[in-house]
């Protein structure tokens, strides 16, 4: 075989081994990031939130369960509606259920929770819930079950909790009833 032929072979083997590289780039760039520790399994953080985070956090998760499906979830069932709104990546769904406790309702019990959602915006458009401005969304109950619901006049604790009596407005207003 002679010299340019052995040179040209090389040439389209150079030239073919290209291509597939550039076919798999997907393929190099996982292995990139592979190398670079990106699949590497991540620490799962802990929830260390007070009563005021938890709230926020259980206000968003309303307020994103609204904007995809028209209207808030329905009160009954509301704790259920969310749950996946709230836990994120890198927490495992034990501590992202603590968002749902007021810590100051804890009474080392499984199942004690202690906030509820009002039924004024069960299965409602935010624009069909009147007094806007003056109604909690999420308040301190003193029905600590999952999926607690009611109005702050009713379930609200007698006396107040140690922390308070807290709720939080539509508008992410916290405010002490």
């Amino acid at each position: 075989m002679s010299r340019g032929k052995k040179w040209g072979i090389a040439l389209v083997a150079l030239v073919a081994i290209g291509v597939l590289v550039d076919q798999f780039t997907p393929a190099r760039e996982a292995f990139i990031l592979w190398r670079a520790g990106s699949f590497d399994k991540a620490d799962k953080v802990k929830y260390r939130g007070d009563l005021e985070d938890s709230l926020k956090k259980l206000r968003a998760a309303l307020m994103l369960y609204h904007d995809s499906e028209g209207q808030f979830p329905d009160a009954a069932g509301w704790m259920d509606a969310i749950r996946n709104r709230v836990r994120t990546g890198n927490m495992a769904d034990s501590e992202a259920m603590k968002k749902f406790m007021d810590p100051s309702a804890q009474t080392g019990a499984e199942g004690v929770y202690g906030i509820a959602m009002n039924d004024a915006f069960s299965g409602q458009y935010i624009d069909d819930v009147k007094d806007l401005d003056k109604t909690p969304l999420l308040f301190v109950s003193s029905d600590t079950k999952w999926n607690a619901h009611g109005t702050p006049e009713k379930l609200l604790p007698k006396p107040a909790r140690e922390a308070g009596n807290w709720a939080i407005m539509v508008d992410g207003k916290i405010l002490e009833l």
